[in-house]
Parts: C-alpha cells; sequence; structure tokens
C-alpha cells in the first residue's frame, strides 16, 4: 500500500463504494487491494461476497477458495465457499471444504449448520433442523447468515406438507441450481 493509502483504508473505499451499490467501483478496489497486499485474505473474501452478491457465482466460489488459502482460519470464508458449493449441488466439495469447520468450538454456529445442511443432503430433516437450531442458539457475530438459516428452515416448514402430501423426496425440491429461491437465501445478505 502507499504511504497515505493502508489495505483498512482501500477496503472501506471498496465497501463505501459496494453499500452505495457500485459494484465495479467496489470490485475495481478489491483488486487494488489485492495486487498491492497479495498476503491478505480479506480483499479475497470482500470481492467474494460482492461476487456472490451480484449473481457472479463461479467468481465468488474462486474468491473464496483463495481466501481460503491464503488464511485457513478464515472460518466464514471457508463457510462461505461451502455453501457455494452445496447449493450448486456438488455436496462431496462443500463437505470437504467444511471439514475443518466442525473442529470449531460448540459455541459458534457454524459447526452446527454445517451439521445441518450434512443432515440435510442425507434426507435427515429432523436432524437438520435441530442442528440449525443449535446453530442459531449460539451468539451471533453475523446476523445476516443467521436471518438466512431461519429463511432455510422457513423453506423446510414450507416443502413439509408437500413431500407429505406426493411422497416426493423433500429434498428434490432443495433444486441447488443459483435460480432456485434457496439458493438466493443462502446467497444473499452477504455484503460485507
Amino acid at each position: 500500500m502507499t504511504a497515505t493509502t493502508s489495505l483498512n483504508d482501500v477496503l472501506q473505499l471498496a465497501i463505501a463504494a459496494s453499500s452505495k451499490g457500485d459494484s465495479d467501483g467496489a470490485l475495481a478496489l478489491f483488486k487494488r487491494a489485492m495486487h498491492e497486499a497479495p498476503e491478505a485474505p480479506e480483499p479475497h473474501f470482500l470481492a467474494a461476497s460482492e461476487y456472490a452478491s451480484r449473481g457472479d457465482l463461479d467468481f465468488a466460489e474462486q474468491e473464496f477458495g483463495l481466501a481460503v488459502l491464503l488464511d485457513p482460519g478464515m472460518a466464514v470464508a471457508r463457510y462461505q465457499l461451502g455453501l457455494l458449493q452445496y447449493s450448486s449441488g456438488r455436496v462431496a466439495a462443500a463437505q470437504v471444504s467444511w471439514l475443518p469447520l466442525l473442529e470449531l468450538a460448540d459455541s459458534s454456529p457454524l459447526p452446527h449448520w454445517v451439521q445441518g445442511f450434512m443432515a440435510l443432503a442425507q434426507d435427515r430433516y429432523e436432524a437438520a433442523r435441530q442442528y440449525f437450531e443449535a446453530g442459531l442458539a449460539q451468539h451471533q457475530d453475523n446476523p445476516p447468515m443467521a436471518s438466512d438459516i431461519r429463511k432455510v428452515l422457513h423453506a423446510m416448514d414450507a416443502l413439509a406438507p408437500a413431500d407429505a402430501a406426493d411422497g416426493a423426496s423433500a429434498s428434490a425440491a432443495f433444486d441447488p441450481t443459483p435460480e432456485n429461491e434457496l439458493s438466493h437465501v443462502l446467497l444473499s445478505n452477504y455484503r460485507h
């Protein structure tokens, strides 16, 4: 970074641009930060969030992946990476990305939510609900993520009557394509 502009300053400018709806400006600033501080995971994480909010899921996944490579302990980036993989139907890849999150303390909502998604992928709906609710009961550092888990629970509730009526698997209703409402729920509100 230049003597007058720190990494944090550039990131704050980018976040301000994003909050004003200037996604292109925000991404240009995130790229500047990446170039000037290549060892920093934060620009990649924030760019990934911006790409996800735009619906550019391939770029979002790439940037979340780079953030995790630069800082394997960046739990929220790892969670988001797995969430993108999960919502695009690559459950095994999501499980690999999420595996280290299972080692977090029970006081973190992330291991509970990861277990919830893993249970959901196995059509274990009651277990999934219990894991999601256990995660919601933990201290919340990121209200938008908690809100999205509540939306997942609501979507599960909405699917339950249809599942009972026609005998179809509720997991089949969880279409993992990005156009699906659930995918929108999983990816929305992650603007940092």
